[in-house]
């Protein structure tokens, strides 16, 4: 079973190949056109991967949840395990 990609995935899949094909095909681009354009889609590769690496993926918990779950099983265990005296 595949994995859906992410947005940010997806684009930088768009981008390599969009980098491939004007590897592949130099001579439909103007030269000058085609460095600035490499260079854009250098960049915009980049930044997809640094999203990528910045987003949260699914399944995972914060840390702050996790210490906020963590604290709240503690205090509920302890005040279970509290005898009253009569």
């Amino acid at each position: 079973m595949r994995r859906a990609l992410t947005s940010y995935e997806q684009y930088a899949n768009d981008m390599q190949h969009f980098w491939d094909w004007l590897h592949s095909h130099p001579n439909r681009v103007d030269p000058e056109v085609r460095a600035a354009s490499v260079n854009w889609i250098e960049v915009e590769m980049a930044a997809a991967h640094r999203e990528m690496k910045n987003t949260r993926r699914p399944g995972r918990v914060r840390l702050r949840d996790r210490l906020k779950f963590l604290i709240t099983a503690i205090l509920a265990q302890s005040a279970d395990s509290v005898k009253v005296r009569p």
